[in-house]
């Protein structure tokens, strides 16, 4: 009886800890015409593997690029977004150079591990976003950002691009250390790896990136309308 209710003890705790796996990814989201936000079903069903096909020519990829610049207001949608009342006036905001165009991105710290945060960019011409984990660091002028989550003893860390008005999520690592497993498990990119090679995947994507600096809701509404 003992040594069953240990078994069961095992599997409840791997139970719990396997929500927290796999959620790295979020959906890309956009303004619908009447203003609301809303999935597309196109982002609901899209995967990893064909958001990393996908490509443009490079002439395409320089056009859009620069017709967007010009063309949207992106201070009015992001100055609009965050006027709706689930923008808290208790979440903390960052405008940040995150990729090499002249649109900044907008990053919004829910301040607790539950709800995470959510980076707001421009995409084809429309407000999008995407929904992170926490321990969001980013690498100026580089497109590159990552999230480190971490709760009950796993730990997800994964590596995002911003390109073109694409978020891509190209790397993620596991650690699995809870007590109750015979032994700790650590994977890079759905690979069985060591704690060793996993620090140091982890430290080698961190190289070169840092936290947003984080503002109130009033202060990041003045810098958006006075940003040059």
């Amino acid at each position: 009886m003992k040594k069953f209710a240990k078994v069961s003890a095992v599997l409840m705790s791997l139970l719990m800890l396997a929500g927290t796996f796999g959620a790295c990814n979020g959906g890309k989201v956009s303004k619908t015409d009447s203003g609301s936000s809303s999935k597309t079903e196109s982002s609901k069903t899209e995967s990893k593997t064909e958001s990393k096909t996908e490509s443009k020519t490079e002439s395409s990829k320089a056009d859009d690029t620069s017709s967007q610049v010009e063309s949207v207001d992106w201070k009015k949608l992001y100055t609009d977004r965050l006027n709706e009342s689930d923008m808290l006036n208790d979440y903390r905001y960052s405008l940040i150079k995150l990729d090499g165009d002249d649109i900044p991105e907008l990053f919004v710290d829910h301040l607790t591990q539950a709800e995470g945060g959510t980076l707001f960019y421009i995409s084809g011409g429309e407000l999008a976003y995407e929904e992170l984990e926490t321990n969001f660091a980013y690498a100026e002028g580089k497109g590159e950002f990552m999230t480190d989550y971490g709760s009950m003893g796993a730990r997800n860390v994964c590596g995002y691009t911003l390109s073109d008005g694409n978020v891509v999520m190209y790397t993620e690592g596991t650690a699995n250390e809870n007590e109750q497993l015979p032994q700790p498990e650590y994977t890079w990119d759905g690979e069985d790896v060591t704690k060793e090679v996993f620090d140091k995947n982890v430290s080698d994507l961190a190289a070169g990136k840092s936290a947003a600096t984080l503002e109130d809701k009033s202060e990041i509404l003045i810098q958006i309308q006075n940003y040059k």
